[in-house]
């Protein structure tokens, strides 16, 4: 039980670095790269410094690197502080995966569609991230619960748990997830694994964005991604 809580913790920081996903994309047009001027679509002019404003700079420098010396001087004599520690560690030699083609299968079930159906295009690209095989790119199968394949489990569900067939189906999941934890499962929830989906989508977001983190976190448990 409590590597299985410590895994739900960890996969509500995956969700959180993943939660632009929860709705709309938080904008289309991307950054412009540098040295280039996002509004007219050419190069940033580079501006030629004065040889006397150049002189000035030079000599500001080196009064800041002799002041830096004397504060980096007072950290030595001041001493190292301590680095903090991780809040939770990945219980990654206990847990496995279940195979890709059977997670994908479950989630199938789930949803109440064939695993053919367009809901699950974004798992399939990224199946072997998600530890599924492929010996012609020669890629085995892996199936450690890693950081990194929280983070992609989490993008793969991010479509479905945003699909109309997945709330018409389990509707109000932020109020009572235990519908969509029975199905996933294969059991029926205690109360405290229901309190802990349920605490999780307590969280100052819209009541649909809300039920969507309730989704990916019983999407996201070992109960349903492990054995």
């Amino acid at each position: 039980m409590k590597k299985r809580l410590i895994a739900m913790n960890a996969s509500v920081v995956v969700m959180a670095a993943v939660a632009p996903l929860l709705g709309t994309a938080c904008g289309d047009n991307p950054a412009g790269r540098p040295g280039q001027d996002v509004g007219s679509g050419g190069e940033t002019p580079v501006t030629t410094m004065p040889a006397t404003s150049a002189a000035a700079n030079d000599d500001a420098n080196e009064d800041t690197d002799t002041n830096n010396d004397g504060a980096d001087s007072s950290e030595d004599s001041a001493g190292e502080s301590p680095e903090p520690e991780a809040p939770f560690e990945l219980p990654n030699d206990e847990v496995t995966l279940l195979p890709f083609p059977v997670r994908m299968t479950n989630l199938a079930l789930v949803v109440g569609v064939s695993v053919d159906n367009p809901v699950f295009d974004t798992a399939f690209q990224l199946r072997i991230l998600l530890g599924d095989h492929d010996y012609s790119q020669q890629a085995a199968p892996d199936l450690r619960w890693t950081a990194d394949r929280m983070y992609h489990w989490v993008r793969a569900l991010a479509p479905i748990c945003n699909s109309q067939l997945l709330t018409s189906k389990y509707p109000d999941l932020a109020a009572d997830p235990s519908a969509l934890m029975r199905a996933a499962y294969g059991r029926d929830p205690s109360p405290e694994e229901v309190d802990a989906i349920v605490e999780i989508a307590v969280a100052p977001l819209p009541v649909p964005d809300r039920s969507k983190l309730a989704c990916l976190a019983v999407l996201s448990s070992l109960d349903f991604v492990a054995y």
